[in-house]
């Protein structure tokens, strides 16, 4: 065997020495950080799992009816109907319910060994990935950037948007509604010697009309833009005005009779308040109250001791999972002795729904991560792993040289 074939035999031996040597440098361990921290820690990452709460957006509409002035004359002068006193009433317009994803204090892990591995970390520290560049944005990534922000908004204030079927009246065009002009007759008397003079004098006198005259009044002004209406839209008034003009006045004359019929027939306005819960669950805990709601007062706080109404209640109904066999699993087959790798989640399943009286009102399906089971990976070099930023499950676990579904 000359020198060259004894050189070859060599270097084929030692490469499987090399990959060895270079795959137990690469190896690494993680631990839970409560049970390292203790210890002097070099080249050290830390992580953390996820666990969900939920952000409870309730929409209730308020209606308020609200009397006209001239409420009592409706029916006598106009022929329609008219709110009869002010009332406020409340319905639950719409219910959402969001996952949140927030770092679990219970699962913090510390990474430690020569060669760490590169880690993909969401903002607040929840593991997402090892050894990715370009992970696909998890599912729900997008919307719960924008939720797991501070919470902005008082907990039973929320902002509201008014929108008015009926506008109510701030100021009428109509001048001399409510006062009237008369004139009383003073005598004057002058005694002379021979004879008394009298004058008589007429000196105008303001008083307010009574509420009948001032009705009257503006129901005069009603039929008088109804008839105008009539005019213009039949095409017998003297002037010829442009198309657009007469649509313009046409309009604007629909406008004053409105606002005028609003003293008879009353107001009727409606807004959507939203108020916003937020609610993380605890073990073994099933049901969460979250509110009072009434038709009568709209939502109150569960806390007030002078507070009215049915409880919202806030429902977990759990689903079945495999997380317990998993985990009779792999405690019967796990070598403690062995460096162990990454922790992951198998995430626990539930029906999330909102109560109302007994009935639920809205449902949907939603991880309860914290009740889930946690798992350890085993070592491995030159691997890849991505994990859902929202539950802490495992999406992905394989080789380097694999492309990982969803990315670039």
């Amino acid at each position: 065997m000359n020198m060259i074939s004894m050189k070859r035999l060599f270097l084929l031996a030692a490469a499987p020495l090399a990959l060895f040597l270079q795959t137990v440098k690469a190896q690494y361990a993680v631990y839970p950080a409560s049970a390292r921290l203790a210890k002097p820690i070099e080249n050290a990452l830390f992580y953390s799992l996820p666990q969900n709460a939920y952000r409870l957006t309730v929409e209730v509409e308020e209606t308020i009816r609200e009397r006209g002035v001239y409420s009592d004359y409706a029916e006598k002068m106009l022929k329609l109907p008219a709110i009869k006193e002010n009332t406020v009433s409340y319905k639950i317009k719409h219910i959402e319910i969001k996952t949140l994803a927030l770092p679990d204090p219970k699962q913090v892990y510390c990474v430690q060994g020569t060669e760490l591995p590169a880690l993909n970390l969401s903002p607040n520290g929840i593991l997402r990935g090892v050894n990715i560049e370009n992970p696909r944005p998890d599912r729900e990534h997008p919307r719960q950037r924008g939720e797991n922000e501070a919470f902005r908004r008082n907990r039973l204030q929320g902002e509201s948007t008014e929108s008015f079927e009926e506008k109510p009246v701030t100021a009428l065009q109509v001048t001399d509604l409510n006062i009237r002009q008369k004139f009383d007759t003073i005598v004057r008397r002058y005694q002379t010697d021979t004879n008394t003079v009298i004058e008589k004098v007429l000196r105008p006198v303001v008083d307010e009309k009574s509420l009948a005259e001032q009705a009257r009044k503006m129901a005069d002004q009603i039929f008088k833009i109804q008839a105008a209406k009539a005019e213009l839209i039949s095409g017998l008034q003297e002037v010829a005005y442009p198309a657009g003009t007469i649509e313009f006045m046409y309009r604007q004359m629909e406008k004053n009779e409105r606002e005028y019929m609003d003293c008879f027939t009353g107001t009727v306005r409606h807004q959507t308040v939203s108020y916003s819960f937020d609610i993380t669950p605890q073990e073994g805990v099933l049901e969460y109250p979250v509110a009072l709601f009434s038709p009568e007062y709209g939502i109150e706080s569960a806390d007030s001791e002078d507070s009215e109404g049915d409880k919202l209640v806030f429902r977990l109904s759990l689903l079945p999972f495999a997380g317990a066999e998993a985990a009779e699993f792999q405690k019967a087959n796990t070598i403690k002795d062995k460096p162990a790798g990454f922790y992951y989640r198998m995430p626990c399943m539930a029906t999330a729904s909102l109560v109302y009286n007994g009935e639920e009102i809205e449902s949907r399906e939603v991880f309860v991560a914290q009740w889930g089971n946690v798992f350890q990976l085993p070592v491995r070099s030159h691997y890849r792993l991505r994990l859902d930023a929202q539950s802490g499950g495992l999406l992905y676990f394989g080789s380097e040289r694999d492309k990982i579904p969803g990315t670039k």
